[in-house]
């Protein structure tokens, strides 16, 4: 009988996961992985209530269940390098790191040692078994596709993972929950909430940054972070937006600034040959209007990436992810938007 480690966050999707894994005749263990202190907001997957209710599906499958403190870690590898993006103006993307380097990198690396044969999650996403070895691929459910969030996984990481919700849509999965009785069967979708602290820290060490105009001139400061595309909370009329966050200014414009065709990256993956990524699809944000690429090489330690139309609000700190139909092609850290 194969043996699944099941991250369970107390929301209806890792329920599900968790329970169709038992249905299908696996030994299922449940954890709960908690990353940061109590008195998150309630909708966060690191909230005391999520824990609860994690336990709670957990006894009612009648599968063993644990909290593992993964707190030390996290700080280290996703809040400190997250504070220190804000601060050199970029926009991070620590769901992207933190599943790389925690709950994809050390909680699997613990399941493995404790003799798992999966990691398993509620992800909507799939991993597919090619020529090439295992792929990772969107999910079924294209409005609530997770591949991005993962694409930096490595395909030797793909052999130890499952995704039992991949091939599902999000209301097949509450019907599955609300059939089985699940607890949280109707509770809003988690939220990347344990972020807040790490938020509010960036912000008490966040120096003042003059708020330029494009053009030149200063129309004020501001003392919190921003985003490239954001157009609230700038204290500046209707009509402005972001468009470029440097270490010591933020610059503002009109919304047709927004759009950049030539993007520099770092922190390069790549799952195809260079070549064949000329005709493929990007995304350069999460849930991000797919763009056609047309040329990608290399420019000394960077990859130079040409878009067949520009991208809107491509953030240095954020990732562009290569798509060739279903299957992730690999990607990279924006670090130049021109």
């Amino acid at each position: 009988m194969p043996r699944a480690l099941v991250a369970m966050s107390g929301g209806v999707d890792s329920s599900v996961a968790a329970a169709l894994l038992v249905e299908a005749g696996w030994e299922v263990v449940g954890v709960h992985f908690k990353q940061v202190e109590e008195g998150t907001h309630p909708a966060s997957c690191c909230s005391l209530e999520a824990a609860e209710l994690a336990g709670e599906v957990a006894a009612r499958l009648s599968i063993p269940f644990y909290v593992w403190d993964l707190k030390e870690s996290f700080a280290r590898q996703v809040i400190a390098s997250t504070i220190s993006g804000y601060l050199q103006g970029l926009t991070p993307n620590p769901c992207l790191l933190c599943n790389r380097s925690v709950r994809f990198g050390l909680a699997l690396e613990r399941a493995k040692a404790l003799g798992f044969d999966a990691l398993a999650t509620g992800h909507y996403a799939r991993v597919v078994r090619t020529e090439r070895g295992p792929r990772l691929a969107r999910g079924a459910d294209r409005r609530h596709d997770q591949s991005y969030m993962l694409a930096a996984l490595a395909p030797r990481v793909l052999e130890d993972l499952v995704f039992p919700l991949g091939g599902m849509a999000k209301e097949e999965v509450r019907g599955e929950a609300r059939r089985r009785g699940l607890p949280n069967w109707g509770r809003r979708d988690s939220q990347d909430l344990c972020f807040l602290p790490l938020l509010r820290r960036a912000l008490e060490r966040m120096p003042p940054r003059a708020l330029r105009e494009e053009g030149g001139r200063v129309l004020g400061s501001l003392g919190v972070p921003v985003t490239v595309g954001q157009r609230r909370g700038l204290g500046l009329p209707e009509g402005h937006y972001v468009l470029e966050v440097r270490a010591g200014e933020v610059v503002v414009g009109r919304e047709e600034g927004l759009f950049r065709k030539e993007l520099l990256l770092d922190e390069v993956f790549l799952w195809e040959p260079l070549e064949r990524l000329e005709g493929s699809r990007a995304c350069t944000r999460y849930r991000s209007q797919e763009v056609p690429v047309s040329w990608v090489g290399w420019e000394g330690p960077f990859l130079d990436v040409v878009l067949g139309e520009p991208a809107r609000a491509a953030a240095p700190g954020q990732y562009l992810v290569f798509y060739m139909g279903e299957l992730v092609a690999g990607g990279g850290r924006i670090v130049l938007a021109r």
